[in-house]
């Protein structure tokens, strides 16, 4: 293994898990990862898709459906809950697999590829600065969310809006993450050709 991709791979394993994996392996990790990944990613995408036309149709009024909007409150109540944590295991999934793939390999590639990498890993374990930025937008609508579930939210009907903005913000946010990953691993697949 070269000198880069053993520095690659301890760059991937810096990538703070949210999962507590003391003892397991790495196959044990991928094995869990792969079945915990859709529920922690695909649900949440799914519900923010959900989401998204749900509050679409009733801020803009479209049709009758926006009548219903006083019965969305669980699954915003639960969309909100799970997307605090929802790229983190898909992309410890990736980075995992991104290990296995290259350590094997006895190359030399051009040396800003892994420094652009430890930039994208170090921002993904900036958890502080995420439970900020997305935080912040769910607690305003998750506290209102579970005010409705209990029928105790009068302004219920005002909030269609700021979920849709919430819920957007969200959606992009998650897949952002994904793509830059998934670019610098592009980048490096075409550096080792």
């Amino acid at each position: 293994m070269s000198n880069q991709i053993n520095e690659r791979i301890q760059i991937a394993q810096k990538f703070r898990s949210i999962y507590n994996w003391k003892g397991k392996s790495h196959e044990k990790r991928e094995k869990t990862l792969k079945w915990l990944t859709p529920l922690d990613f695909g649900i949440v995408i799914l519900c923010l898709f959900i989401l998204i036309v749900a509050s679409a149709i009733s801020a803009f009024q479209i049709n009758s459906l926006s009548d219903k909007w006083t019965n969305a409150g669980l699954l915003v109540l639960m969309t909100m809950a799970l997307s605090l944590r929802s790229p983190f295991s898909y992309i410890e999934l990736i980075l995992l697999k991104h290990i296995e793939k290259i350590k094997n390999l006895e190359i030399e590639f051009d040396e800003t590829v892994n420094l652009e990498f430890d930039n994208i890993i170090k921002r993904l374990n900036k958890r502080m600065k995420y439970l900020y930025l997305t935080g912040i937008p769910v607690i305003l609508i998750f506290i209102p969310a579970l005010m409705q579930v209990f029928d105790a939210n009068p302004y219920w009907d005002k909030f269609p809006t700021l979920v849709l903005i919430v819920s957007l913000f969200l959606f992009f946010r998650i897949n952002y993450d994904i793509l830059i990953l998934r670019q610098n691993l592009a980048k490096f697949g075409n550096a080792i050709r």
